[in-house]
């Protein structure tokens, strides 16, 4: 939507306070194309119905000269409408690429959670294998205590003879040396 096929219609610019051009119809324009705009000596046209107290005019706005032709006012006024669909262009266009990056985070973010799933999946399958596999190698051992004929024998005496526990110390050193031997030949078998 260039020179070439523009058409005619007016085209109101907005002014902030300082009477500077920054909307066009709602949509901001960048510092770049104005500063455009005031190089090519266009002169934007105030507002239909001005702010009360702006009833001097700006002396550093370039308005049209005299002795411009109805000619030169519709080129640069042509040349002002290409620059500002530059710019709208270049604002959707930057739309669109961001929209697209939130578009692939978005997907990225899918796909890690998907992998992170399939291999908490996975691990979770080749833990149960191999906790099934362990089961099956490791057969519980039956264990025969050790001096046990002793074990009772001196807790009997400990029972039977509560407030005279000396009475038992013969069997006591009897049973610790039984331990310390079984010790001894684990060891030297083990």
């Amino acid at each position: 939507m260039g020179a070439a096929d523009s058409r005619s219609g007016s085209v109101s610019y907005g002014l902030d306070e300082q009477d500077n051009v920054t909307v066009l119809q709602g949509v901001k324009l960048s510092g770049d194309v104005l500063q455009r705009m005031r190089e090519s000596g266009s002169s934007p046209e105030k507002p239909a119905s001005p702010k009360p107290g702006r009833d001097t005019p700006d002396p550093g706005a370039s308005r049209p000269s005299a002795g411009e032709t109805p000619e030169e006012l519709r080129r640069r006024f042509e040349r002002e409408q290409a620059l500002v669909q530059e710019e709208l262009t270049r604002i959707a266009r930057r739309e669109r690429e961001t929209a697209g990056e939130r578009a692939n985070t978005h997907q990225d973010l899918q796909k890690t959670h998907t992998l992170n799933t399939d291999f908490y999946q996975q691990t979770l399958h080749m833990y149960t294998q191999e906790a099934v596999k362990a089961q099956a190698a490791v057969k519980p051992g039956h264990m025969t205590p050790v001096c046990a004929e002793l074990q009772s024998q001196v807790l009997s005496c400990y029972t039977l003879n509560t407030g005279h526990t000396l009475m038992c110390s013969q069997l006591a050193r009897d049973y610790i040396h039984c331990i310390n031997s079984c010790k001894k030949n684990l060891v030297n078998h083990g």
